[in-house]
């Protein structure tokens, strides 16, 4: 007998915890009335900043060089040096080694854009 009180009283927690939950659904507002026509408006209007660098040529030469794997000037041209330098990045990440940029190098490479691999004369020890 106590257990059938017990079952019965479950039951009943269960069924009014869940008609507690159904009408504080009904009571939220809709999702047309947290946001202002204006907010939205205002939110198309802002123009959004890249942070991620494109792939160009200086972006390239510029990643390789705080690598470690390009010496030459940043001039945004992709010439023989340029070209050692990828073939040299991509053999030390294991990727394919074809001298050209693709989305798996640039997905690597652009890791070493914000990268500097200058010492800082604040950072030279005496």
């Amino acid at each position: 007998m106590r257990g059938y009180i017990s079952i019965l009283t479950l039951f009943f927690l269960i069924f009014c915890f869940g008609c507690q939950k159904s009408r504080e659904a009904k009571e939220l507002p809709l999702k047309e009335e947290l946001v202002s026509k204006e907010e939205i408006t205002l939110e198309k209007e802002t123009p959004v900043e890249e942070t991620e660098p494109k792939l160009l040529p200086e972006n390239i030469q510029k990643a390789l060089k705080n690598a470690g794997f390009y010496t030459g000037e940043i001039d945004g041209k992709i010439g023989p040096k340029t070209i050692e330098a990828i073939k040299q990045f991509q053999e030390k990440n294991n990727l394919k080694v074809d001298g050209k940029v693709g989305p798996k190098t640039w997905e690597r490479l652009r890791e070493y854009f914000t990268t500097s691999t200058e010492v800082k004369t604040s950072e030279i020890k005496d």
